[in-house]
C-alpha cells in the first residue's frame, strides 16, 4: 500500500531492527506498527497504534533510522526472527 510520510512517498509495510538485534518493527503505516522483542529466553509481540504526537514522532524515528538506532531490513528477515522465536523463546503477554 502506497501512503505518504511529509513529502517522501513510502510503500508500507516497512521494516526495521533496533541496532542490538532485541526487536524488529514491521512498520504498517505512519500510525501503526508491530514490535517483535526479546529479552533473555522470552519474547513479545506488541501492536501499536500511535493517537498522539510523540508516538507518531517515534515511527517517523523508526521509518528515518535516528542515526543507526533503527535498520532497515527486508520481510523475510522479519519473518526469520519471528520464526526463530516461536520456536526457541518463550512468548510472554505485554
Amino acid at each position: 500500500m502506497l501512503k505518504f510520510a511529509g513529502n517522501i512517498s513510502l510503500v508500507f509495510p516497512q521494516y526495521r531492527k533496533l541496532s542490538n538485534n532485541k526487536s524488529y518493527y514491521k512498520i504498517s503505516s505512519n500510525s501503526e506498527f508491530t514490535e517483535i522483542g526479546t529479552m533473555g529466553n522470552f519474547w513479545w509481540e506488541n501492536n501499536m497504534s500511535a493517537k498522539i504526537l510523540p508516538e507518531r514522532v517515534m515511527i517517523q524515528d523508526m521509518i528515518d533510522g535516528l542515526d543507526g538506532t533503527y535498520i532497515e531490513i527486508n520481510e523475510l528477515e522479519y519473518t526469520e526472527f519471528l520464526n526463530i522465536c516461536t520456536l526457541q523463546k518463550q512468548k510472554r503477554e505485554v
